[in-house]
Order: C-alpha cells, then sequence, then structure tokens
C-alpha cells in the first residue's frame, strides 16, 4: 500500500499573508476545554498540568517516574503541541493525589506545573474534551496583511474550517502512520501499549487527512454545477 503523503486542498484560495510566528512558549499556547464538569467526588483524581517545551507522552512519562504510577493507569483526552505552553487534564488513580503536592518542586524542575486538583468517577479518555483555546502572536505584520487576516477569520467563523492533523501527527519522519499500520497487519508491535494506541491514531489520521481532501475535491467539483444537474448526476448513480 502506497502510503506516501499527497498535496491535501485546501477550503479557501487567498493571496499570501507575511508574519512572523515562533512555535514557542510564548507565542504559542493551546488550552484545553474538557467535554464536562468534574464532580469533585469518585476514585479518580483529575489535574490540570501546564506544561512547556514537552509533548504529551514526555509529560506522562514525567508523572509516572516521579510518582511511581503506571502510564496504563493515566488517562488524557488529546495530545498538546511540545513547542508551545499548554493546558490539559489527566486523571490518575486518587491513591496518589498525596504525592502530588509533595513533588511540586520535582515537576517544576522538569517543565510541569500543576494548576488545579478535582476528582472524578471516570478515567479521562481520548476524545473527552470538548475542544481546545489557541493563542497565537504574530510579529512583523503589516496593517495590509493584518486586514487580510481578519478577513480569513471572518470566513472560517462563519462557514467553518475542513481541519487536517498536522505535522506533529505523524513523527519527526513522517513515519508513524506507516508504523500503525504494521501494527495493525502485526508486523510489529511495541512494549508500551500507549505508543501502539497512538501510531494506530496516526495512521487513522493518515487516512481522516485523505478521505477529507478527496470530500473538498468533490465538493469543488459539485460547486460548478447547479443544485438541479447535481440532483440529475447522482439519481443517474443511484
Amino acid at each position: 500500500m502506497n502510503l506516501n503523503f499527497m498535496p491535501l486542498l485546501h477550503a479557501y484560495n487567498h493571496a499570501s499573508i507575511d508574519f512572523h510566528f515562533n512555535s514557542s512558549a510564548r507565542d504559542f499556547c493551546v488550552h484545553e476545554v474538557p467535554l464536562y464538569e468534574f464532580s469533585n467526588t469518585g476514585e479518580h483524581a483529575v489535574i490540570q498540568v501546564r506544561k512547556s517545551g514537552l509533548s504529551t507522552l514526555e509529560m506522562l512519562h514525567i508523572f509516572s517516574q516521579i510518582l511511581g504510577v503506571k502510564i496504563a493507569e493515566l488517562g488524557y483526552a488529546g495530545l498538546k503541541d511540545k513547542n508551545a505552553l499548554t493546558t490539559q487534564f489527566i486523571s490518575l488513580p486518587k491513591k496518589y493525589a498525596p504525592l502530588l503536592e509533595k513533588n511540586t518542586s520535582n515537576f517544576q524542575e522538569r517543565n510541569l506545573k500543576i494548576l488545579s486538583l478535582n476528582y472524578h468517577h471516570n478515567k479521562i479518555k481520548l476524545g473527552h474534551l470538548k475542544g481546545n483555546r489557541f493563542f497565537m502572536r504574530f510579529k512583523k505584520m503589516t496593517p495590509l496583511n493584518a486586514q487580510k487576516t481578519k478577513q480569513v477569520l471572518e470566513q472560517i467563523a462563519q462557514f467553518g474550517m475542513p481541519n487536517y492533523f498536522g505535522s506533529q501527527r505523524f513523527g519527526k519522519f513522517n513515519d508513524n502512520h506507516q508504523e500503525g499500520l504494521k501494527i495493525l497487519q502485526n508486523q510489529t508491535k511495541f512494549a508500551h501499549q500507549k505508543l501502539n494506541a497512538f501510531l494506530i491514531s496516526s495512521y487513522q489520521s493518515y487516512l481522516f487527512n485523505a478521505l477529507l481532501s478527496k470530500r473538498l475535491e468533490i465538493s469543488k467539483i459539485i460547486s460548478d454545477f447547479s443544485v438541479k444537474e447535481n440532483l440529475e448526476f447522482f439519481k443517474q448513480k443511484i
């Protein structure tokens, strides 16, 4: 199976916008919005964590090392960028909660800070988030480019934006999705179950991007014809 990356179509065509952007903790911030309110009771401790210069998986390993908790016992809703200042929620068994405050300095030495502690009756799982809020600082932008940016954002606010998975999902060498397919085909497997799950999700992301790009291609073709012409075409195909 050919798993090379194909050019992806985009929903909006506009003139190029020039600016300077650093993918860093100062200029790129991500804030996770949870899917539900935490009940403050239950067998799972839920902590809001702020991290800098760490991937989510690297953060989980640090928690495992400091607290002695197994990676499999840690729950998280989604992956956050490494080259950014990010906040997200993770869950762990309640019995580890007393160790959190005792290890505050150890976490801070590893660029982690615990912002809040709550409790809930279930473990946080992938997808348990409403979304993410982003802050991005664009520099060296002229007034004209600022106006272009505003117009694009207004379009997105009105019509939405097809959201591809970014390069961080596919790894430094853009081969995570290939490893994920090998796992599904029982050609390889790694010791850490979360790594296996992540690589499989990378393959799913690759398929999602390809399907979304094809969907945009079809939409652009359909938009060139009237509603009546499209109905007649699809009637012939049914």
